[in-house]
């Protein structure tokens, strides 16, 4: 899940006091989206977060002041499920169907869209539309519209491409699009093939904002924003600023318009090469008219070309002949009576010479227009001007002598200077530095033409530069003539590479040889192998034989060199470059090594390119070979693949020393933290406690900043895994914090708790991963804070758990805000000195919440505080309270909000009762507690045991470990729990031990690395050697990564892993699963038979062992159904007076993790034989009485 961050205040103007309520009490708006792209409506989840939807959701949630998060989904039908189900709040851009209006709800349209459809080619216009087989995409409002007009042939798609593929694959014939979709889908993926289709019994496609039908509040503010938005009252405009949208907009502009005509006529000035000329065929021809075509498949326009026939077309534009001029330069518009777009392309003006000495310093310019000579910054060394529209008058006065040079299209020189013989009289020179010859052209439209001239616009917006350039190279190819020879060689080859490749492939994609019988002059033939020996990498053109056909000097030097070299056999070292010696294929492209030899050529790295060229009008084949020398570039990859091989042996060293460090470091923490926690209870004197308190903190402090770093390491490595388990989430979130509750009143700051009460009480979800969230968020917010408050709002619902941590600290700068989530980085330097810390806690914290699919925003002012809001997803089950009865007397209103979300009965209500949840209202309460008292009431439970009272445990173990401190600290720690140790330095000697005593030890705890032998390798041996100890559990303990720690131990056979440091009571919780409790403990468990007579206990014992010993046999079989189960001795339990049973039993029902399942399991069955135990030892005793 992603979020964005909101700003700004609400609009107060058209929202009422109601909704601003609705939203001061809502968190987040969770949006639904596609986990992929589709463009240009959603860009998908990787990367920046784009698309037109996506500019809806940040206008949405600026105007709100409300954070917003997305919620992704694989594909349409999932994400109108996860809208159905109330997993997300909204779903951008859909419209209304009777289908959808079943489950789903909708705002007032947030834009329309014009509906075209796509055929595959203009020869399907005529045929009737239900003929034709139809794509679409899966579950959308086309595939609904195509059904109800009727259409039998239809072809759903999972994705957009999909349904376009599909056509040009020649599957299906049409599509029912829209223009956006269809125009950004065809520019990205250079299709320029197909017809677009308008008619308007298509309609347009409105798209609102879809909801759930339980969400009508939201619903009703969405429209009150969308509503304001159209009056112009939001803050900021709602509207996207994508180019395919505005485009979009304004053909919707043109529909929307009474009598409004989609025929566009237009002219040009004839013979305006390469934009418009007559070509071979006596055809009209030119890219300007391939523009147009292209702008038709973007816009609902159709354009019809009206010939000038020599009449001024300006005038033409002004008694509405035509509706538009499509070349015009755009600084030279009369805007008295004309308007004009954007500047799309530029006429480039070349500058030729009279090769004659003339020395009248007249300067000709070729402008058909009249226009296109303005925009040129001619120098003040250029006194006589002279402005021509046609080539042919310009040739006379230079053959008259009358001019002496001339500014003309570029295009035209290249056609005329090769074709017609130029080079004889003139002389192509470079542009003079001092004059702009480059013209900016735009389209010119009637002033009162204001909507067609922005469709124009909008349209051009979404053409890319380098299609124009294409559709010019297209016009503008140069036609050479050569030799004597009968056949024909017309060459076009594109040769790109890293180095020169692109030049010299889009030099030859424009040129034709033509093998004719015509003579071609010297002049020519010098021009042509001139442009192609001012290449420097090694060129040839071949034909099918290999015989090579024409090359330029780079080639002949290089391979002759090498060819007369004694010291370079031809074939062994240069016959890569001979044609023969080239593979068959027709498209080759490698990277060839020659040896190191004394020929120019040796030792060095060429990317060898050949490409097929075929000759258009006689179809024979050539083949365009280049050689291309990278030998720099791979020098430079080599040193590239060294230095990343070194950063990698870095970061691999840097790992092993983190592993390490992680075990030094946690090992002796473990065993002071132990050590501590055993002396606590023994001191006697306040000053000693207080010294102690002081050091566990000092102690604790240091395991906090160890782990810290551990954990950014393995984030930085990407190593850094979720451990998802179901668990409850108040007791997960309610201990921690009390604790910092605690920890600011000791500071003299208040703490306010807003927990808003839920039915939703367990989730998968990773419990220790939120905890460092919420302890690093908590823990930032008291250090800062010198006083005021803290206060923490917390939202549940099944699919987010959304925490807000507010404080009245020394707040942040934008500047500090920026860099935050940064490692190592705190706002000032004087905070490490004044508070310390790592300055990895928020890094890390980011990362943790970027990893579980949440979002994070924070927000500070300096002086003021700082806010930290924190939204995770989460699977949340709903709990349902209905069966149970809450027989105490409600003492606050926030109490009998939770217990009636709960569904409980409550026997003893408040009188005076607000059900209206009011945050801030109460003081802190804290909800686990609650359901703790009612848990305990319902199985008649007596007060829990503190951890001076627990029951000791009753078993010899044999502690395995090298280092003396641990086996002390282990030692101590298990003969205050009760149990016999037997203590070993390593697995060598721990062999011994079993190999003699095996049967003396009820379980083995062996620390994980250790010399000689291991505890992995340790746990292998006993499994497979020690028969006596088959069965029996073999726990590891380990300050190691606990991912890597989990795989090596489960590889191993280990039962169970404790992680240093632990508490006394975390190792307790661990054993008491194997280990039953001390004897004379046992003989006050049974204490559940006092409440019978003599004869009822006896029958009730009897009961007991016959029941539970078919459910403990019902609960080993590996498919049974252990929720039933567990649900039937829960309630016999709670009758029973058998608390601990009950607990086990209700935690059984709950849990759906199969691996929680199975622990869960064992501990219930170990519990019940116990039970079983007890009562069958009774009625031996009482038979022998």
């Amino acid at each position: 899940m992603i979020g964005l961050a909101s700003n700004g205040a609400y609009a107060s103007d058209y929202l009422s006091d109601g909704d601003k309520a609705f939203l001061k009490n809502k968190s987040s708006i969770t949006i639904g989206a596609l986990t992929d792209s589709w463009l240009p409506y959603w860009g998908g989840f990787e990367g920046e977060l784009t698309g037109i939807h996506h500019d809806y959701a940040v206008a949405i949630g600026r105007e709100l002041n409300i954070p917003i998060f997305y919620r992704g989904y694989p594909d349409v039908f999932s994400l109108l499920e996860g809208a159905r189900k109330g997993e997300v709040d909204i779903v951008i851009g859909f419209g209304k169907t009777p289908e959808r209006e079943k489950d789903f709800i909708f705002t007032e349209p947030l834009y329309e869209n014009v509906r075209i459809i796509w055929l595959k080619d203009e020869s399907l216009l005529n045929k009737p539309l239900e003929s034709l087989t139809w794509s679409c995409v899966k579950n959308t409002s086309y595939c609904k519209l195509l059904e109800e007009y009727g259409y039998a042939n239809i072809i759903a798609a999972q994705s957009y491409g999909d349904s376009i593929e599909i056509i040009r694959n020649g599957e299906a014939d049409a599509t029912l699009s829209n223009l956006i979709s269809l125009n950004y889908y065809l520019s990205h993926h250079d299709i320029h093939e197909g017809k677009v289709v308008y008619d308007e019994f298509l309609g347009v496609q409105k798209n609102g904002i879809l909801l759930s039908k339980n969400n009508e509040k939201l619903k009703k503010i969405l429209d009150a924003v969308i509503a304001a938005d159209s009056r112009g009252e939001t803050t900021g405009n709602l509207n996207s600023e994508n180019v395919y949208f505005l485009n979009d907009q304004e053909n919707l502009k043109l529909l929307a318009k009474e009598n409004s005509n989609r025929t566009i006529k237009y002219t040009i000035e004839e013979e305006m090469y390469p934009m418009s000329y007559i070509n071979n065929k006596g055809q009209i021809d030119g890219y300007i008219h391939e523009l147009l075509s292209l702008l038709e498949s973007k816009t609902i326009l159709e354009f019809e070309y009206v010939p000038a026939n020599g009449r001024n077309i300006t005038e033409m534009l002004l008694d509405k002949e035509v509706d538009l001029l499509p070349v015009r330069n755009v600084e030279s518009i009369d805007f008295r009576d004309f308007i004009s777009t954007r500047a799309y392309s530029l006429i480039e003006f070349g500058f030729i010479e009279n090769k004659n000495k003339i020395n009248n310093g007249v300067t000709a310019i070729l402008d058909r227009t009249g226009g296109f000579y303005q925009g040129l910054s001619l120098s003040n060394d250029i006194k006589k001007v002279k402005i021509y529209d046609d080539l042919a008058d310009i040739l006379e006065d230079v053959e008259l002598g009358k001019i002496k040079n001339a500014f003309i299209n570029k295009d035209l020189i290249n056609k005329k200077l090769v074709n017609n013989g130029w080079s004889n009289e003139y002389v192509v020179l470079e542009n003079p530095a001092n004059i702009d010859l480059d013209v900016e052209i735009g389209m010119m439209v009637r002033k009162e033409s204001q909507i067609l001239r922005d469709m124009l616009d909008r349209a051009l917006s979404t053409v890319d530069e380098t299609d124009i350039e294409l559709l010019k190279y297209k016009h503008a190819r140069i036609n050479v003539h050569y030799g004597y020879d009968k056949q024909t060689v017309v060459t076009y080859g594109v040769l790109t590479a890293s180095l020169l490749l692109a030049v010299i492939f889009l030099t030859f994609s424009r040129l034709s040889i033509s093998l004719r019988k015509t003579k071609l002059s010297t002049e020519q033939l010098s021009w042509l192998t001139g442009l192609m020996d001012s290449i420097p990498s090694m060129i040839f053109i071949s034909d099918t034989k290999g015989e090579l056909i024409l090359s330029n000097k780079a080639y002949r030097e290089n391979y002759k060199a090498c060819n007369i070299n004694p010291n370079c056999p031809q074939r062994n070292t240069c016959s890569f470059a001979n044609p023969e010696y080239l593979p068959d294929e027709d498209n080759f492209s490698d990277v060839i090594h020659v040896p190191v030899t004394q020929c120019e050529m040796g030792g060095k790295h060429y990317l060898v390119t050949k490409k097929p060229v075929l000759h258009p009008k006689g179809g024979m084949n050539y083949y365009l070979t280049v050689f291309n020398d990278i030998t720099e570039l791979k020098k430079t990859e080599i040193a590239l693949r060294n230095s990343n091989e070194q950063a990698l042996e870095a970061v691999e060293a840097r790992n092993n020393f983190l592993a390490v460090i992680s075990h030094e470091l946690r090992t002796p923490i473990a065993a002071m933290l132990g050590l501590m926690e055993i002396l606590s209870s023994r001191l006697k004197s306040e000053e000693s406690r207080m010294l102690l308190t002081n050091a566990v903190s000092s102690a604790e402090r240091l395991k906090h900043h160890v782990n810290d770093i551990l954990d950014f390491s393995k984030i930085e490595a990407k190593q850094l895994q979720l451990d998802i388990n179901q668990h409850a989430l108040l007791d997960e979130l309610c201990p921690i914090l009390r604790s910092f509750e605690v920890s600011a009143k000791l500071k003299g700051l208040e703490f306010v708790l807003n927990c808003e009460p839920t039915n939703v009480l367990y989730a998968k979800f990773d419990a220790l991963r939120l905890n460092q969230i919420i302890n690093n968020i908590l823990s930032n917010a008291l250090k800062f804070t010198a006083q005021g408050r803290i206060t923490v709002d917390i939202k549940i619902t099944a699919i987010h758990l959304s925490i807000v941590i507010n404080d009245t600290g020394c707040g942040m700068s934008q500047k500090h805000i920026d860099s935050i989530f940064q490692p190592f980085v705190q706002a000032d330097k004087s905070i490490t000195r004044r508070y310390g810390g790592t300055g990895l806690g928020m890094s890390i914290v980011s990362n943790l919440v970027s990893l579980m699919g949440g979002g994070i925003l924070v927000d500070s002012e300096l002086g003021k505080g700082s806010s930290v809001a924190v939204d995770i997803p989460i699977e949340g089950e709903i709990f349902d309270g209905s069966h149970l009865v809450y027989n105490e007397p409600v003492t606050s209103n926030i109490e009998q909000q939770w217990l009636q979300r709960w569904g409980v009965l409550i026997t003893e209500p408040l009188e005076e009762y607000n059900a209206v949840y009011v945050v801030g209202s109460t003081d802190n309460y804290y909800p686990d507690l609650l359901m703790q008292q009612l848990v305990k009431d319902q199985n008649n439970s007596q007060p829990a045991v503190s951890g001076d009272q627990r029951q000791k445990l009753k078993g010899h173990i044999l502690v395995v470990d090298d280092e003396p401190i641990n086996r002390l600290l282990m030692k101590k720690q298990l003969t205050e729990l009760g149990v016999d140790v037997t203590l070993s330095v390593d697995g060598v000697e721990a062999m011994n031990i079993l190999h003699h005593r095996a049967c003396e030890f009820d379980l083995i705890i062996t620390d994980c690395h250790m010399p000689n032998m291991d505890g992995f390798e340790l746990t292998r041996t006993v499994k497979k050697e020690v028969i006596a100890f088959v069965g029996k559990p073999i726990i590891g303990c380990t300050a190691e990564d606990s991912r890597i720690a989990t795989e090596k131990a489960k590889a191993a056979g280990i039962d169970k892993i404790i992680y240093k440091p632990y508490s006394l009571s975390q190792l307790y919780q661990v054993l008491s699963g194997y280990l039953v409790v001390q004897e004379s403990e046992n003989k006050e468990l049974i204490n559940w038979l006092d409440e019978y007579n003599e004869e009822e206990r006896q029958e009730m014992a009897e009961v007991v062992v016959d029941s539970l010993c078919y459910d403990i046999e019902q609960l080993e079989q590996a498919d049974c159904d252990y929720k039933s189960i567990a649900h039937r001795v829960k309630g016999s339990a709670g009758a029973l007076n058998l608390t601990d049973l009950a607990l086990m039993a209700r935690k059984l029902e709950q849990v759906s993790d199969p691996k929680q399942v199975e622990e869960e399991k064992v501990r219930l069955i170990l519990a019940m034989k116990i039970v079983v135990e007890q009562a069958q030892a009774w009625l031996l005793a009482k038979g022998t009485e």
